[in-house]
C-alpha cells in the first residue's frame, strides 16, 4: 500500500491510497471461494457442484462488490492509523481504479478537528460579565428578569467569541451542515404539502441565496461548537458518569431508555452547559 497525502488550505485532507493487485487478489480469492461454496447449480445441492461448474455460475460482479466493501474500510483505517490522523467525520470515498490484474486506487477525503485561536477570551468575557452585573439603585431584579439577563449575557458572550476567535473550518463540514439544513427543510415542506419552488417564491429567495444563507449560519454554528470545546479543554471542564446518570434519572420515564443509549451525546450537552456556566462566572 502506498499513500499520497494532500492537505488543502481549509484543513481538508485527501488521501490517495494505492493497493497492489496481489493484495487485492488475495481478498478476491477468499470471497470467490465463499461464493463458490454457496452458489446453486441446477441438479446439485448447494455447495456440492463440481468446482468448474460452480465457478461458471458465480456472479463476479457481486464478488467484486464484497471485495470493495472489505478493502476500502480496511485500508482507509490502516492509512489513518499509520499516519496518526484523527478524523472527526465519516470520509467521502472516491474509487479511482479497480480493474482486474491491476493495482487498485481510491481517494478518501476527511478532516480533523480544526485549529481554534481563542486569544484572551477570559478578558473579553469578564468585561461582558461586569457590564451585566452593574447594580441599578432602587431596582431589585425579579427571577424572570434574572433569567432574561442571563440569556442576554450568554448571547453577548457567544457573539464576542464568534467575532473574536479564529476557526479554520473545513469546507466539507460546512457543506454537510448546509445539506443537513436543506434536507430538514424539504422534510418540513413535504409535511405542509409545499414544494421548494413554492417556498422560495413566498420568501423571495433563490436556491443559491438559500444555500448562502444556510452556509453563513453553518459558519457560526460550527465555529461556536469548536470554540466552546476548546474552552472546555483549557478550563479542564469534564462531565462525570454520575452527572449523566442524574440527568437520566430526572427525565420522564418514557425518555429514559432513549437517553440511556445516547450517553456520549448527553455528555457533550452537559459539558457545553458547564462551559457556558463557567463563562458566566469569569
Amino acid at each position: 500500500m502506498t499513500i499520497a497525502i494532500n492537505r488543502l488550505a481549509d484543513g481538508t485532507i485527501e488521501l490517495t491510497i494505492t493497493i497492489l493487485w496481489p493484495e487485492i487478489k488475495k481478498a478476491y480469492d477468499n470471497f470467490f471461494k465463499e461464493a463458490q461454496d454457496k452458489v446453486e447449480v441446477p441438479g446439485f445441492r448447494k455447495g456440492k457442484a463440481p468446482k468448474e461448474m460452480a465457478k461458471e455460475n458465480v456472479d463476479k460482479s457481486k464478488v467484486y462488490e464484497e471485495v470493495i466493501k472489505d478493502i476500502i474500510p480496511r485500508y482507509y483505517t490502516r492509512a489513518v492509523t499509520e499516519n496518526n490522523f484523527k478524523p472527526i467525520v465519516t470520509p467521502k470515498i472516491e474509487l479511482l481504479a479497480a480493474k482486474e490484474d491491476r493495482d487498485w486506487q481510491f481517494k478518501a477525503i476527511f478532516c480533523e478537528k480544526p485549529e481554534t485561536e481563542l486569544g484572551d477570551y477570559r478578558k473579553l468575557i469578564s468585561a461582558v460579565n461586569k457590564k451585566a452585573q452593574i447594580w441599578v439603585p432602587g431596582k431589585n431584579k425579579e427571577p424572570k428578569e434574572e433569567t432574561e439577563q442571563k440569556a442576554k449575557t450568554i448571547g453577548e458572550i457567544l457573539e464576542i467569541l464568534t467575532n473574536e476567535t479564529k476557526v479554520k473550518i473545513p469546507d466539507m463540514l460546512l457543506e454537510d451542515e448546509v445539506n443537513r439544513k436543506l434536507s430538514h427543510l424539504l422534510d418540513e415542506l413535504g409535511k405542509l404539502g409545499l414544494t421548494v419552488e413554492q417556498y422560495l417564491a413566498s420568501k423571495g429567495k433563490t436556491t443559491d441565496g438559500l444555500r448562502q444563507e444556510y452556509r453563513k449560519e453553518a459558519v457560526k454554528t460550527i465555529s461556536l461548537e469548536f470554540i466552546l470545546e476548546e474552552i472546555a479543554e483549557k478550563e479542564n471542564i469534564v462531565v462525570a458518569p454520575e452527572e449523566i446518570e442524574n440527568f437520566i434519572d430526572k427525565a420522564k420515564p418514557e425518555e429514559k431508555p432513549i437517553l440511556s443509549q445516547r450517553r456520549y451525546f448527553l455528555a457533550s450537552l452537559l459539558r457545553r452547559q458547564k462551559t457556558l456556566d463557567k463563562l458566566l462566572n469569569l
